[in-house]
């Protein structure tokens, strides 16, 4: 199975939109396949499938979107769980701190040797939750519809995601977040969209996305700051109340002799 669908995803690469007949007919049978986990244990075949199934619903909905839409509220919710699917990884709820800087990080997908979770242990679950985010964003790009319910319902979990502890799919959070943003730039009714939807979350999102800040990973840095401009540009003004939070962060990366592409991005 895990071969049949890799070769479906070659396939609707391949052909495109003309693999249109066919997508009523096979993102109900992804759907349920990718969603076929143990709740507590990793399963490397069963994430390989499961990840599998992912990508080929991301290609349907990217390269068929008209057709591919109308299975997004079935799609969500699955692709939301899976986005969280770490069994073997304990991480630690805390609560939001949202003056910032007097909670602990812990739990946040930062690496300790003697913290007790077993970081050492690789598993191949974040496949899983790498391919579930693609799919969230893609629906988000497809649709300004769909643009609009993601960012409503669930931008605050996307976010609290930024706890992910393996680079790549931290990564791919990060343009997740950005599409939202930066795609409610543009289209009729912007700045009523920003004043009901997107700002009275800027506060939470803001601690989640600048918990990464002090990344190890420059990548994961560049992302940070390339997130917060995202956010940045879709509020304006609306920014300017968390503004003390955001300028500490920038100051740090335009001091930092060592990495440029962090100033860049700041400025």
């Amino acid at each position: 199975m895990v071969i049949s669908a890799n070769t479906l995803s070659f396939i609707i690469s391949a052909v495109q939109n003309r693999f249109s007949v066919f997508v009523d007919e096979f993102v109900s049978v992804l759907a349920q396949r990718m969603g076929n986990l143990v709740k507590d244990k990793c399963v490397d075949l069963d994430n390989d499938l499961s990840s599998s199934c992912l990508n080929a619903i991301e290609n349907i909905i990217m390269f068929c979107p008209t057709q591919a839409i109308k299975h997004s509220d079935m799609l969500l919710p699955t692709c939301i769980n899976l986005m969280k699917y770490d069994p073997e990884y304990n991480y630690i709820d805390t609560v939001v701190d949202v003056n910032m800087g007097e909670d602990d990080d812990e739990g946040w997908g930062y690496d300790s040797e003697d913290d007790g979770m077993n970081n050492e242990v690789e598993d191949s679950a974040w496949k899983v939750r790498r391919g579930a985010i693609k799919v969230i964003d893609n629906i988000a790009l497809s649709s300004k519809e769909y643009l609009l319910k993601i960012t409503q319902k669930y931008s605050i979990e996307i976010a609290e995601r930024l706890k992910e502890r393996h680079d790549t799919c931290k990564l791919e959070i990060f343009e997740a977040l950005k599409t939202l943003f930066i795609n409610h730039n543009s289209g009729d009714s912007t700045e009523q969209l920003k004043k009901e939807i997107v700002t009275p979350m800027t506060q939470q999102i803001l601690v989640y996305i600048c918990k990464n800040a002090d990344h190890k990973n420059l990548k994961v840095k560049i992302a940070t700051i390339s997130t917060i401009s995202a956010l940045a540009s879709t509020l304006t003004e609306g920014l300017d109340a968390h503004i003390d939070k955001v300028i500490p962060i920038l100051k740090t990366s335009v001091e930092d002799k060592d990495n440029h592409e962090p100033t860049l991005e700041c400025l």
